[in-house]
């Protein structure tokens, strides 16, 4: 019934030492996951959404410092998943060279498989001696001094501020719905709340896309209303201001990992629960041995023709997305199944001849690999017959639907000039 929550975690071998700071985050109305370290009881998995972590340098009873650092090191690697993400790591210790002798232990034989160095990284790790607190030294200031580093506290923040947001919105919703006359005798909330949710849903998506997903129907109608209800602490301004002001633009950012943009694209663009072949914003592999049959000129000769010569789309395979309006959908009326035709590859695609029929979309991870997708507004075909779909790539969220059906359309209108 009740998620676990793990994001402020505590590993300790001593009791006495886990209460102390559980009671500091409890005075606070903060929960925290207190483990008692004993060296033999791990958790099935590992934890994930883990913000905070509070590990002690001596675990167990070890006889030199490579020992008390492969304890620590086993200990993070059974407490913290590998898709937990970036947290925040505090060490207790009450000799700081620990920490760095630790940092030092993790980076040994880089050329040897290592889950902790590889997988699971902090992105930022401090020290707590908590030897030294004291009545004039409490471990509050010492939790406020490493938590408000400026970087710890921005994260912390906006990752407060969003749980903030989702709170504040279900709040909201429930309190709408009426509960009854009498206290302790909530009979209608059940009822009520069936017709308020459903209302939502069929107002989103229309009544059959509301009985086939309504939790799809719902999220789409919440999330603008959660964007708009992000609280305004301009907590991005102090920290990006300086660097952004040296910028010409996104072209000016050289990022280590290159892969950022293409994980980007896909949290921003893509929809990965599409199921249906008749959903908007579907793509769908198209069958290349079926391709003449379907639409009278075999694939490789169209590809040609559409899109040119290039190596790099050498093993293009065709695609179509569905791009029907979208109060059509929402509101289910009878209409055709409209798909624009395109392709897609593991390499860019340019189109050298500035041809105004072809859209170049920005590529995005499929399976784990880049996908490059370019589409063609002079063929579209409608309904389809069933055996000419391959396979559901994914789905392209509405803004990303709505921006392709625009330009669709702005592509079929234009208004040729006879001249001279």
């Amino acid at each position: 019934m009740f998620t676990e929550s793990n994001r402020i975690i505590v590993v300790d071998n001593s009791q006495d030492d886990l209460n102390k700071i559980a009671h500091e985050f409890n005075l606070k109305g903060i929960g925290c996951r207190t483990i008692l370290y004993d060296g033999v009881s791990f958790p099935d998995e590992p934890f994930k959404d883990v913000r905070l972590a509070f590990f002690d340098v001596n675990l167990g009873q070890a006889f030199s410092d490579n020992d008390k650092y492969a304890i620590l090191e086993n200990a993070i690697e059974s407490y913290i998943s590998v898709d937990n993400g970036p947290f925040v790591l505090i060490f207790w210790t009450n000799n700081i060279l620990w920490k760095d002798g630790f940092v030092n232990y993790v980076n040994r034989d880089s050329e040897n498989e290592n889950i902790v160095r590889d997988k699971i990284k902090p992105y930022y790790i401090s020290v707590i001696d908590k030897t030294s607190i004291s009545e004039r030294n409490p471990l509050e200031k010492m939790l406020r001094e490493q938590l408000g580093n400026q970087l710890v506290e921005l994260c912390m923040i906006f990752d407060d501020q969003l749980k903030v947001t989702s709170e504040k919105t279900f709040s909201t919703l429930l309190s709408m719905v009426p509960i009854g006359d009498e206290w302790g005798r909530p009979n209608l909330f059940e009822t009520e709340l069936k017709k308020v949710f459903s209302m939502i849903a069929i107002s989103s998506w229309g009544i059959q896309n509301a009985k086939e997903n309504p939790d799809g129907a719902i999220n789409d109608a919440i999330l603008p209303v959660v964007a708009h209800s992000l609280p305004q602490y301009r907590i991005w301004r102090n920290f990006l201001n300086a660097y952004i002001a040296s910028l010409n633009g996104c072209k000016d950012i050289q990022l280590i990992d290159e892969s950022i943009p293409l994980r980007l694209n896909n949290f921003f663009l893509i929809d990965e629960n599409a199921i249906n072949t008749k959903s908007r914003g579907v793509v769908v592999k198209l069958k290349s041995d079926h391709f003449e049959q379907y639409f009278g000129v075999d694939f490789q000769t169209w590809k040609k023709s559409e899109f040119g010569e290039s190596s790099n789309i050498q093993d293009a395979f065709p695609i179509a997305v569905e791009i029907s309006a979208a109060c059509d959908f929402c509101q289910q009326k009878k209409r055709t199944y409209k798909y624009l035709m395109g392709i897609a590859c593991d390499k860019k695609i340019n189109n050298s001849q500035k041809k105004e029929n072809i859209l170049i979309i920005k590529p995005v991870i499929y399976d784990k690999n880049p996908i490059f997708v370019a589409f063609d507004f002079n063929y579209i075909f409608v309904d389809y017959i069933p055996s000419i779909i391959e396979t559901i790539l994914f789905g392209y969220k509405k803004e990303m639907v709505d921006m392709i059906g625009n330009q669709y359309a702005n592509h079929i209108s234009r208004i040729g000039i006879t001249s001279f």
